[in-house]
């Protein structure tokens, strides 16, 4: 069992909600799954992690788990969205401050370390803007999932169950004795199956369970883990479904190492493409003064894989056009691409993209 169905009040009807129990009573009653050790071994195994050639790549760590967080969301935002030349982009401010967001949260949690004022403080940062559904409070009514409570596919617990419930992982955060990978799973569990705030908290349940790793996981940065927890929901519900809380743990174990590695494999995979396109423009035929040239437009692009000639031309104090001509050099050596958009022609780190497609 991981919970019990009571009927409640909702206005004039009796609707079944769940009572998700509180994370000690639910650790205590679970049984023990070997594959969960070997899920914790296997995640144990990954470490430790490469550290890029250049810390900017982490930067796009970030902004990698960001934008698959949004897919998750129903909304498809691109790296090309947050870098590249697009006249009236209406997105990129927004994507601007969500990514400042994340920046931001690593510190937070150092400073608050895991708590319920913390949890409130990340929802205000990220749905300030949604004041009619009160961002960085806990909800004062009943919650569910679904177009309307009639059609909901999951209703909450009351107020104070939820309340309470939450009050108890502050504390169930900080169980030494309990793999952190766990506790991790855990806290996405009991935040979606409490719903705590009106809006966001799915999105919430997964930033802050990174977060949360960043903070006492031994991980020095984020991980694509949104990547990997497309279909986590259904084995939520089955695991409330069958009473049997290691299906979704395993899952979600399971997540966890597949991003760890993923990171892992970028990480090296940049490591390897910034040797080899050096490597590459070292070895042309460009005079040292021209290498030298492109070696600065190249490093350029692994920080921000779409470069923007405006910038770079006032930077360098060079004309547009001259950019430009190194920006086809770039391509000639198999280094840069272009995409031809409505509005501009946009030039590109295409292998860079790619790794972190």
């Amino acid at each position: 069992m991981v919970g019990k169905y009571k009927k409640i009040k909702y206005g004039s009807k009796d609707v079944l909600a769940f009572f998700p129990y509180a994370l000690n009573e639910l650790y205590i009653t679970s049984k023990t799954d070997e594959k969960i050790g070997e899920l914790i071994s296997e995640i144990e195994d990954v470490f430790p992690l490469d550290n890029p050639a250049n810390k900017f790549f982490l930067d796009l760590l970030l902004d990698q788990e960001m934008l698959y967080s949004y897919k998750l969301n129903g909304v498809i935002q691109t790296f090309a969205d947050i870098y590249a030349e697009i006249p009236f982009n209406l997105f990129k401010q927004e994507l601007k401050e969500k990514k400042e967001i994340y920046e931001y949260a690593v510190t937070h949690i150092n400073k608050l370390s895991y708590s319920n004022r913390f949890l409130k403080d990340l929802h205000h940062a990220l749905f300030n803007k949604n004041k009619r559904f009160y961002p960085g409070e806990f909800r004062r009514v009943v919650s569910f999932i679904g177009k309307n409570i009639d059609e909901a596919s999951y209703i909450a617990p009351p107020v104070s169950h939820m309340q309470d419930n939450m009050d108890e992982m502050e504390l169930f955060m900080y169980r030494d004795d309990i793999s952190v990978y766990i506790r991790a799973s855990l806290l996405y569990y009991q935040i979606m199956a409490n719903l705590p705030f009106l809006i966001g908290n799915q999105e919430i349940a997964r930033l802050v369970s990174i977060l949360y790793l960043i903070e006492f996981g031994g991980i020095p940065h984020y991980i694509p883990l949104s990547k990997y927890l497309e279909d986590i929901e259904k084995y939520r519900f089955k695991a409330i479904k069958e009473g049997n809380i290691n299906i979704f743990l395993i899952k979600y174990l399971e997540a966890i190492k597949d991003a760890l590695k993923d990171a892992k494999r970028s990480i090296r995979s940049y490591n390897n493409l910034k040797h080899k396109q050096a490597s590459i423009i070292d070895k042309s035929s460009h005079t040292i003064y021209q290498k030298r040239r492109l070696h600065e437009i190249l490093r350029r692009s692994h920080r921000y894989i779409y470069l923007h000639s405006e910038i770079l031309s006032k930077e360098f104090s060079v004309l547009p056009k001259t950019i430009v001509k190194r920006y086809r050099f770039l391509i000639e050596l198999g280094i840069l691409k272009t995409k031809r958009t409505y509005y501009s022609k946009q030039y590109y780190n295409h292998a860079l993209l790619r790794i972190l497609s």
